[in-house]
């Protein structure tokens, strides 16, 4: 007949080799829902290696505490949790695609860059920064996102790219969505009238046209 303490015995037999497995697999359920909640695709595509790393890793642990006998158990829960991390986190990310999660797969292609027509074409006064441009970019131009990695553009805002300078004054293209509210655009207007380096904005042309600041 099993005892209690031949029961509490089993129990912590599987905890060694259980703890490392569950550990692994809420880390890839977490990668999977930040994967899918990043704002561009670009950026999401790096958790993909970063979770194939961290499954090497844990599996090159499993194989260094498998060895000695007090830690056997341990390794093998971690070798089997770095071999499952991956499955279980495309798994994951592939439910979440299929029930329309991945937040970046629904954002529209948006065409920019010197040849495209652009909806505004900033340019700045002479002798803007570098840290100036990057402050338009990330903080006028854009929000920062709510989960502290990185900016996203201003609703309304379908892309920006830095354009060929004219005249002494760089320039910025921006793309406006065309489903972008009268509300959403006064927005953009007024932040760029705030701006103090903002020297002019030319609306609906071709960057590369532009050949005067005049």
């Amino acid at each position: 007949m099993e005892t209690n303490e031949s029961r509490r015995s089993g129990v912590r037999r599987w905890i060694a080799p259980g703890v490392p497995v569950f550990a692994a697999c809420l880390v890839a359920l977490w990668a999977a829902f930040e994967f899918a909640n990043e704002v561009h695709g670009y950026v999401a595509a790096y958790w993909s290696p970063a979770v194939m790393l961290f499954a090497g890793v844990l599996v090159v642990v499993g194989v260094t505490t498998v060895i000695p006998g007090f830690s056997r158990r341990f390794g093998f829960g971690a070798i089997i949790g770095g071999v499952a991390l991956i499955p279980v986190f495309i798994a994951a990310t592939n439910v979440l695609d299929a029930t329309g999660h991945i937040r970046w797969r629904n954002q529209p292609q948006v065409r920019f860059g010197p040849d495209v027509r652009a909806s505004l074409v900033i340019y700045l006064k002479p002798g803007t920064s570098n840290d100036q441009i990057n402050s338009l970019w990330e903080t006028v131009m854009s929000d920062p996102v709510p989960s502290g990695r990185g900016h996203m553009h201003l609703p309304g805002i379908g892309g920006i790219a830095r354009v060929n300078s004219v005249g002494g004054h760089e320039a910025l293209a921006v793309t406006i969505r065309p489903n972008a509210s009268e509300d959403q655009l006064r927005e953009i207007d007024r932040r760029l009238k705030e701006c103090t380096y903002v020297y002019k904005v030319l609306r609906d042309v071709v960057p590369a046209d532009v050949t005067s600041s005049e």
